[in-house]
């Protein structure tokens, strides 16, 4: 380890449960389980704070990789502070291909994006396009994030499911996508539900997430159970 992976290893290790190990690792069975410390999600977001303020950022972002699964995730929320938008993409640009598990990636949610949709979009169907799963899994949940709403782009929402791949992952973020997209662009997410094109596995899967979803009518679940 270089000198600040080993000073936020130590943080890390400080504030990590050892129930909470086993549990973690279950929830990321792609992530070695000596790779997972056990580190609640509020303590992670206290660390960047404080790094934040002691002016740590840049130097950890130019420190990879990391070794450990929530030193990757205060990484990535790290990154979601980051004010100016070119920097943050060059962050993300960085990272993202040493993103491997859904947590981290979940975890990545930039501010600076939702006063920049019009810049970001070129980068969304970049990401979509990427061989890497978790980078693909990323745009579409920016879709999710930031394009969908008043601020729906088609374009956007229907490149991300043409993203789809056999990847566990990335046909959950799909599925996901669609199932909020139901709560809150409710026509066109049938639409997408309906689509012969659609990939089958993941329209059982967006089913099931709307069947499961407070925020879909109880009409709507029962249509929705009818086009599995």
């Amino acid at each position: 380890m270089n000198d600040i992976n080993a000073v936020v290893f130590n943080r890390l290790k400080a504030l990590s449960k050892a129930e909470l190990k086993d549990f973690s690792a279950a929830l990321v069975p792609g992530v070695d389980k000596d790779r997972v410390l056990g580190v609640y999600s509020a303590d992670i977001k206290k660390l960047a704070d404080d790094m934040r303020k002691n002016g740590e950022e840049r130097e950890y972002f130019a420190a990879l990789p990391h070794e450990y699964l929530e030193a990757n995730t205060l990484h990535g929320v790290l990154i979601n502070g980051i004010k100016d938008f070119d920097e943050c993409i060059f962050e993300l640009d960085r990272f993202l291909p040493f993103v491997d598990n859904w947590a981290t990636c979940d975890s990545m949610r930039p501010k600076v994006f939702s006063k920049n949709r019009s810049k970001v979009k070129p980068h969304v169907l970049r990401w979509l396009d990427s061989e890497l799963p978790y980078t693909r899994r990323f745009g579409m949940e920016v879709v999710m994030t930031y394009f969908l709403g008043d601020e729906l782009d088609e374009q956007l929402f229907n490149a991300a499911l043409s993203a789809v791949t056999e990847h566990y992952y990335v046909k959950m973020m799909a599925a996901w996508l669609i199932a909020t997209a139901v709560a809150k662009n409710r026509d066109v997410a049938l639409a997408a539900i309906k689509n012969e094109k659609l990939d089958k596995t993941v329209r059982i899967m967006a089913i099931k997430k709307c069947v499961e979803s407070y925020r879909v009518s109880d009409e709507d679940k029962k249509y929705l159970k009818t086009l599995k």
